[in-house]
């Protein structure tokens, strides 16, 4: 193929990838882009749309070419870059989707990956299952589990770690990507659904069929869709490069040297640690090899949660709103259902304001901050995380340019479950004079 042709087809299959999304779904959700080629292998329902990260680049007014996310997430940014020929770096400090946003960037033959993998399929088919127990993991992973509770059946589990074990024999791109894939059926196969709190078992799952025929079923079939995806947008990568870090986003940043446009969406503080919706895929693709490679990848992440002690947050110098939501918390601190919630708050603004004064470094004079945030609410006190960031945007060297609810949220069970809180874009911009605290 000439490059001009190349060039073409590249032109061509990008357009059909962004129009084949929902745009009147909400941009700030995933809903309406998760049957997109490259999003589909692994469903992740808290996630902007690319048309986020698409009307952010074409509402700039300056030419972009490279693109910063410092919380990666599902590889949104990346990707959505990655189509528009434009240049990416992405930290993320979970391991696993690290590596989703790895594979969604990286060539990968579709023809090699595809006899790979049903070489790999008919071995482990005939192969021994792997029952090995996995150090650390909780005692309700495998069957026999904790007073008759467990998450796989012991068939489904030896199943799945003999596909996991044998990925060794691939090579690097084609072994993180079947790993992804794998992981991408791993909830499907568990007698457990996984919501934005962790793991609840599902109803009657005592009762679910899911036999070992059924896990090499499944896995094939993710298998062929990503190869129909690798086939349709193979000539797509060669215009632009990505750069993707496993690591706290507080401490990669100070290494990240420059980019055009940043386009993030930071953990929300709802007191709860993301990382655990993903237990399973860590701990059955080998990511966790111990309950200290848990505990330190809890410690990395923003101080969003109050699984951990955080140790004492650093002077901070609170603006008007975070003051008043700081007094507030602290004269409901009885009625709250952790009373570490206040300090998890100011902690989570603290990370925060050191992410934006890291990114005023990084982005040009002009240059465009935009953050998908969402409201917490505790004791009857409301976080407004888009007006307090605002707050601190001003006071780290940023102008405010839109300040706009993106979306309605449901609150909790315990606030009522109504539409109460609000995800929201908060547009900063970088002025000529430099971040202080």
């Amino acid at each position: 193929m000439t490059q001009e042709a190349s060039s073409c087809f590249r032109e061509e299959a990008t357009e059909k990838w962004f129009s084949a999304q929902n745009f009147e779904a909400p941009v700030s959700s995933n809903v309406g882009a998760a049957n997109l080629p490259f999003q589909r292998w692994f469903r992740f329902k808290e996630a902007y749309s690319p048309a986020f990260v698409t009307n952010a680049v074409a509402a700039c007014d300056y030419p972009v070419r490279h693109l910063l996310d410092p919380f990666g997430g599902s590889g949104t940014t990346a990707l959505s870059a990655r189509m528009q020929g434009l240049d990416s770096t992405s930290i993320e400090v979970n391991p696993f989707m690290a590596d989703l946003i790895r594979v969604k960037v990286t060539p990968i033959s579709p023809a090699t990956f595809a006899s790979s993998c049903r070489r790999l399929i008919d071995v482990t088919r005939v192969g021994e299952a792997d029952y090995q127990p996995i150090e650390g993991a909780p005692a309700t992973l495998v069957e026999p589990g904790v007073k008759g509770r467990y998450v796989y059946a012991r068939e489904i589990y030896g199943a799945l770690r003999a596909l996991n074990r044998q990925f060794e024999i691939l090579s690097e791109p084609e072994e993180r990507l079947a790993r992804v894939l794998l992981g991408s059926i791993l909830v499907d196969c568990s007698n457990v659904r996984i919501n934005g709190k962790g793991r609840r078992y599902r109803k009657n799952w005592e009762a679910r069929q899911i036999t070992r025929v059924d896990v090499f079923e499944r896995f094939e079939a993710a298998v062929t869709q990503a190869v129909e995806d690798l086939t349709g947008f193979f000539n797509n990568y060669s215009c632009s490069q990505h750069r993707v870090y496993t690591d706290d986003a507080r401490v990669r940043l100070k290494k990240v040297q420059s980019a055009d446009l940043v386009v993030f969406s930071p953990p929300y503080p709802n007191s709860f640690d993301y990382t655990d919706v993903y237990n399973l895929e860590l701990w059955m693709l080998g990511y966790f090899q111990s309950r200290e490679d848990n505990r330190n990848l809890r410690a990395q992440t923003l101080r969003s949660h109050v699984q951990i002690k955080w140790p004492e947050v650093e002077a901070l110098q609170l603006t008007p709103m975070l003051a008043a939501v700081k007094k507030a918390l602290n004269d409901r601190r009885d009625d709250l259902w952790n009373h570490n919630i206040p300090e998890m708050v100011i902690g989570y603004f603290a990370d925060l304001q050191n992410i934006l004064i890291s990114l005023n470094r990084i982005v040009p004079v002009g240059g465009n901050v935009v953050a998908a945030v969402g409201d917490s609410q505790y004791g009857g006190v409301r976080i407004d995380v888009a007006g307090i960031l605002a707050e601190i945007g001003l006071r780290c060297g940023y102008d405010i340019g839109t300040v706009a609810e993106i979306r309605s949220r449901r609150a909790s069970a315990q606030h009522g479950g109504g539409l109460d809180l609000s995800e929201t874009a908060v547009w900063l911009r970088r002025r000529e004079k430099r971040a202080t605290r």
